[in-house]
């Protein structure tokens, strides 16, 4: 009798590739998770580092009172009866593929002249394809864009000074079907050019 139960019969065999292939399976997708976690968490590092430099380099034009700023007031500021409800495309179902209505972006220049460039072209702008960024070397941004908004345009107006610098930025995070934004708002105060 003890001769003829020498192997494991083929159920055994099959539940055991099953349960081997369950487990691998359940890794697997714990690990993708983990790292689609990861690359988004350094994806909104990277992005927020760039509107961070978008912040900084509108401060640097205004404190300097350069011909950078006098341009991108000049040519780029609109009233804030022009702005959108929802400026920052919060809950938008796809990121811009262009510049809206006198946007921006800056980008640094390593030259000794300006060492700030304008972007506001529409060729200038692209999707993102990783994460929203701005390209200094080639001049492009890709899913950053800033507005300047005027307060009030009264003359004698508390908010006649004032400028509200919107910097949003729009990408498509890996594994998800929404797009992410990061946006801030800086104000800037005009005493006069």
């Amino acid at each position: 009798m003890r001769k003829f139960n020498r192997g494991d019969t083929i159920v055994e065999v099959l539940l055991g590739v099953t349960i081997f292939s369950m487990v691998a399976v359940i890794t697997l997708e714990t690990m993708n998770r983990g790292m689609a976690i990861s690359q988004y968490a350094l994806e909104t590092t990277l992005v927020r580092q760039q509107v961070d430099a978008q912040a900084e380099m509108l401060r640097y034009a205004h404190d300097t009172k350069s011909d950078i700023w006098k341009k991108l007031v000049d040519n780029n500021s609109v009233s804030a009866s022009s702005v959108n409800d929802n400026e920052g495309g919060l809950g938008a179902e796809s990121c811009p593929d262009n510049f809206s209505n006198k946007e921006f972006a800056l980008a640094a220049t390593p030259s000794l002249g300006s060492k700030i460039s304008i972007l506001n072209n529409p060729g200038d702008y692209k999707p993102a394809e990783t994460y929203a960024r701005v390209d200094s070397g080639t001049k492009k941004t890709y899913g950053i864009a800033v507005r300047l908004v005027k307060p009030s345009t009264a003359v004698g107006s508390r908010d006649s000074n004032k400028y509200d610098a919107y910097i949003k930025a729009c990408w498509m995070p890996v594994g998800s079907k929404m797009p992410a934004t990061i946006g801030t708002i800086v104000r800037l105060y005009d005493s006069g050019r």
